[in-house]
C-alpha cells in the first residue's frame, strides 16, 4: 500500500470517528444543558411535586434496558473506534518512514496497563501531533513546530481525572466493595458521577478537536506527497 493510500484510508476512519463524537458529544451537552435546567426548578420553585415527577420519569426512563444497551453498545463502539485510529495515525508515521518511539501496536494497548496507561498515550498523542504536521510542511518550515501542543495536555489531564473517578465509582462495587458513607452518600455520589459525566463531554470535544486538526495535518501531507511524486515524474522525463 503506497503513502498517499494509507493516509487516504486513515482519514476516512478519521471522518467516521469525527461524526461518532459529535454525536456523542452533542448528547452529552444536552444532557447536562437538562441536569442543570432540572437543578434550576427544583432550587427556585416551590413545587416539591415538579421536581420529584421529573425525577421519577429521569429514573423510569433510565431503567429501560434498552436504553442501557443502546448506550453501552455505543461506548463500546467508540472505544473501538479511538483504539484503531489511535493505532492507524501512529502506524502512519513509520509507514511514511518516520521514527517513532513506541510500536504502533503498543499505542492503543498502553491505555490498558497500569502505570504506562499515565504517559505512554500521551506520548504517542505528542508524536502524532508534531510529526504529523511535519510531513506536510518543507524542511524549512517543520524546524518551527512545537514539540507539544497544549490542546493534547488538556485532552491527557480530562482522561486521568476522568479515570481516576471513574474507577473510584465503578471499579469497587464490582468487587462486593461498597464504602460506607453514610448520609454523605446522597450529596458526594451526585456529585462525583456528574463530574465524571462533565468530564467525559470535555473529553469527546478535546478529541474531537485533535482528530479534526489531524486530518488537516494528513491532508496537507497527502497534497505534497503528491508534489513530490510530480516533481520526481517530471524529473525523470527529462532524463
Amino acid at each position: 500500500m503506497t503513502k498517499k493510500r494509507r493516509l487516504l484510508k486513515t482519514q476516512l476512519l478519521s471522518g467516521y470517528l469525527s461524526v461518532v463524537l459529535w454525536i456523542s458529544s452533542i448528547f452529552k451537552v444536552l444532557v447536562l444543558i437538562g441536569v442543570a435546567l432540572a437543578f434550576f426548578l427544583s432550587s427556585y420553585m416551590k413545587s416539591n411535586e415538579l421536581a420529584n415527577t421529573s425525577s421519577q420519569g429521569v429514573q423510569k426512563g433510565y431503567s429501560d434496558e434498552w436504553v442501557k444497551f443502546f448506550i453501552w453498545a455505543f461506548s463500546i463502539h467508540l472505544v473501538v473506534l479511538i483504539l484503531v485510529w489511535f493505532y492507524r495515525v501512529y502506524k502512519n508515521l513509520q509507514i511514511i518512514g518516520i521514527h517513532t518511539k513506541y510500536s504502533p501496536l503498543w499505542a492503543p494497548f498502553s491505555f490498558f496497563v497500569w502505570g504506562f496507561n499515565l504517559f505512554v498515550p500521551y506520548q504517542v498523542m505528542q508524536e502524532v501531533w508534531a510529526k504529523t504536521q511535519r510531513i506536510g510542511l518543507s524542511k524549512e518550515k517543520a524546524r518551527y513546530i512545537p514539540q507539544s501542543s497544549s490542546l493534547v495536555v488538556i485532552w491527557w489531564v480530562t482522561w486521568v481525572l476522568y479515570t481516576g473517578l471513574f474507577i473510584i465509582v465503578y471499579v469497587p462495587p464490582m468487587f462486593g466493595i461498597r464504602p460506607q458513607l453514610g448520609m454523605s452518600a446522597i450529596i458526594v455520589l451526585p456529585i462525583i458521577i456528574n463530574n465524571i459525566f462533565l468530564l467525559s463531554t470535555i473529553l469527546d470535544i478535546t478529541l474531537l478537536a485533535l482528530i479534526t486538526q489531524i486530518r488537516r495535518f494528513e491532508q496537507a501531507a497527502i497534497q505534497r506527497l503528491r508534489a513530490l511524486k510530480a516533481q520526481k515524474q517530471q524529473a525523470q522525463e527529462t532524463m
